[in-house]
Formats: C-alpha cells, structure tokens, sequence
C-alpha cells in the first residue's frame, strides 16, 4: 500500500512540464468546450499514451491546478475537462470554484470554532475574526468597484 506521504507528493518540474503540456495538447486539439470535455479516467488514458510511468488522477488534477494557476482556461463540468470556448464556460468554472471554497471556509469556521471551545483560543493559523473575513475570501470585489 502507498503511504499517503508518497501519494501526495508534488510533482517533479520535469513531471510538472510534460504533463502540463500533453494536457494542453489534448485539450486544445479535441477538447474545446464544454460539449467535448473529456472525464479525468479518459483523459489519463489518453496521457499514459505519451508516458512510460503510469499517471493517475491525483497528478492529473496537480497539472490541471497548474495550468489553471499559470492563467490557462482549463474548465471543469459533471463531464470533465474542456479548454474554454465561450466566456460563459469559464464563469462556470470559476463559480464552482468559489463554491467549493465557501465550503472550506465553512468547514475552517466551524472546527476553528470548536478547538476556540476546547482549547480556548483560535488555532495558530486562522485569525481571530476569520468568521468576519470569510465573505472577503469568498465574495472578492468586483473590476472597478
């Protein structure tokens, strides 16, 4: 069994750019919008063609945020990963992300709020007012306002 350790581990540079880049060749070749996304086990099988090492979901998804953080329109829907083709894809994608971090955010409250009753003070990583500040977090001002 892999040790959760070794599991998660980061890829390497030379992983981070092969990876990122067959993805892109990929998506930008046969994957453009949201009616052609391809699911994350289609899109690996499609990967392992180009690879020796077997890739699995897990650096998928690492290359995924990596093309995601290097500005790249990589979408997500219920169907898998697309490259965007119309605005409206990409706001779809960014609201789910913010979805999903509304949820840690409530999650991060609510044990935050528990280790404050138990130990008496919020844990070092999260600030005292956190509660106040999650709308900050997750409702980010608009351009220009």
């Amino acid at each position: 069994m892999i040790e959760f350790e070794e599991y998660n581990k980061p890829l390497t540079r030379t992983q981070e750019f092969l990876l990122t880049n067959v993805i892109l060749d990929i998506l930008i070749k046969r994957h453009v919008g949201k009616s052609k996304a391809i699911t994350a086990v289609e899109l690996v099988a499609d990967i392992q063609l180009y690879f020796d090492k077997d890739i699995d979901v897990r650096k998928l998804r690492q290359a995924i945020c990596k093309l995601r953080m290097k500005g790249y329109p990589v979408c997500s829907c219920s169907r898998g990963y697309y490259y965007v083709d119309e605005p409206f894809e990409l706001e779809c994608t960014i609201q789910s992300l913010t979805e999903r971090l509304k949820a840690l955010a409530a999650l991060i409250v609510a044990m935050s709020a528990k280790y404050r009753e138990v130990y008496g003070k919020y844990p070092f990583l999260v600030i005292d007012d956190l509660e106040e500040n999650i709308e900050k977090i997750v409702s980010p001002p608009l351009i220009g306002d």
